[in-house]
C-alpha cells in the first residue's frame, strides 16, 4: 500500500473510532488490503435434552436415560452422570442402578461442561403385602393392557387403597385363557376405594389405571368375561 494512502487510512480510522466496524469496513477494504479483527472463539448455541424428566425404578433394577443434543452436530458429546444420593442411585457408565429406596436427582453433564440436564428418580421397594393382616378379600379376573401392550413378565400390577398395597397381580392361564388374578384385601367388608397401578420395568414408569372400584367382597370378571384394566 502507498505510504500516503496508508497514512490517510490510519488518520481516518482514528477520527471515525466511534463509528461501528460495519461503517469502517468498506473504507478499509477500498485500499486493497484485508484487515482481520481478533475475537474470542464463538461457543456454539445448543442444548442437551434428556428423554425423561422423571423415572421410577424398583430396587435392583437398571435403566439408561436417553440423551440427545441440539443441533445434531453436538451429538458426539460424551456425558458424565452425578447422583444427589449415592444410597439411592449409582451408575454403571450411563446406566442408572437402583440401590436403595428413596428419591434423588441425577444430573447429566456434557464432557465440555457446557450442557447440563437433570431428572428426578424414585426408587421403590419391591411391592409386597401380608394377606394375614386382613379379614376380607375379593378377586379380579383381569385382562390388562398398558399403552397397547398386554400384561407380561416385565409388568407388575398392584391394587392400592390410600397408597397401601392391598393386592398383587399374578399371571395365570386356564383352559387356554391367559389372565391376571388380583386378590384384593381389606379389613372392612365393603366401602373402601380400590385403585390399580402398574410398574413397567422396560420403561421405568409407575402409572395408575383410570379405574377405581369400591371394595365389596365379591368376584369381578370371569374366564369368559375378564375384567378390563386398560391404560390407553
Amino acid at each position: 500500500m502507498d505510504k500516503k494512502i496508508s497514512y490517510i487510512v490510519k488518520n481516518v480510522a482514528k477520527r471515525l473510532l466511534p463509528l461501528s466496524l460495519l461503517t469502517l469496513l468498506p473504507l478499509l477494504s477500498s485500499c486493497g488490503e484485508f484487515f482481520e479483527f481478533d475475537k474470542e472463539d464463538a461457543v456454539p448455541a445448543g442444548e442437551m435434552i434428556l428423554g425423561r424428566t422423571s423415572v421410577d425404578l424398583m430396587i435392583g433394577d437398571r435403566f439408561e436415560i436417553p440423551v440427545s443434543f441440539a443441533p445434531s452436530e453436538l451429538s458426539n458429546e460424551e456425558v458424565f452422570w452425578a447422583s444427589s444420593d449415592q444410597n439411592v442411585i449409582q451408575f454403571d457408565n450411563n446406566t442408572l442402578l437402583a440401590v436403595g429406596e428413596g428419591t434423588c436427582i441425577v444430573t447429566a453433564i456434557s464432557v465440555s461442561g457446557q450442557f447440563k440436564a437433570t431428572c428426578t428418580v424414585t426408587v421403590h421397594p419391591m411391592w409386597s403385602l401380608n394377606p394375614y393382616n386382613y379379614a376380607y378379600d375379593m378377586v379380579f379376573y383381569s385382562d390388562i393392557t398398558v399403552h397397547g401392550e398386554k400384561f407380561s413378565d416385565d409388568m407388575y400390577v398392584i391394587a392400592v387403597c390410600n397408597d397401601e398395597i392391598r393386592g398383587i397381580g399374578q399371571a395365570k392361564e386356564e383352559q387356554g385363557i391367559r389372565y391376571v388374578l388380583i386378590r384384593v384385601y381389606s379389613n372392612f367388608s365393603q366401602g373402601e376405594e380400590i385403585k390399580f397401578r402398574v410398574y413397567k420395568r422396560n420403561s421405568a414408569k409407575v402409572e395408575e389405571f383410570p379405574d377405581a372400584i369400591t371394595f365389596d367382597g365379591e368376584s369381578h370378571g370371569s374366564l369368559s368375561n375378564l375384567y378390563l384394566l386398560t391404560i390407553e
